[in-house]
């Protein structure tokens, strides 16, 4: 024979919750007698009508179109345009900077008084090979009554 407890089989923590359970049914019942008014109410055919509405709607997005592809390729665009932009303005910019700081520039305004001295005043025998290796012409206005002694002496004294 069976016993009492094997035959009533009660959920888990039903005399837990129980007191909860009893005092939400009685606030349910409390308001469905009271009939309380929020101030919400529903216009009349609202959801009958809701449909053609939406339909309606629906079908006004549609007939405009929209190409999302010209959207992209109008982004893409100004981002090139911008880029490139960047790009000129730097390289002016670093073309500007070189052309005014050239060596060959700022050598240009110099005095030829100032190379003269610098070259008197800076350069041995050994640097006189590399200064003609280096220079493509030289206009000298060679004297043709100077004579080997004095060649000879400006050698020895630069040599």
């Amino acid at each position: 024979m069976a016993t009492e407890e094997e035959n009533f089989n009660l959920p888990e923590g039903y005399f837990n919750n129980l007191a909860e359970n009893i005092r939400v049914n009685v606030f349910i019942a409390d308001l469905k007698e009271n009939n309380l008014d929020t101030g919400f109410t529903v216009p009349i055919n609202y959801f009958e009508t809701l449909r053609n509405k939406l339909s309606e709607t629906s079908k006004v997005s549609n007939q405009q179109t929209y190409n999302p592809q010209t959207k992209i390729l109008k982004l893409n665009f100004i981002k090139y345009a911008a880029a490139a932009c960047i790009l000129i303005v730097c390289g002016l910019a670093i073309y500007l900077n070189v052309a005014k700081n050239n060596l060959q520039n700022q050598l240009a305004n110099l005095p030829n008084e100032d190379l003269e001295l610098y070259l008197q005043n800076n350069t041995n025998s050994t640097d006189l090979l590399l200064i003609i290796e280096n220079v493509n012409e030289i206009n000298v206005n060679v004297d043709k009554n100077i004579s080997t002694q004095e060649i000879n002496e400006y050698l020895n004294e630069t040599i």
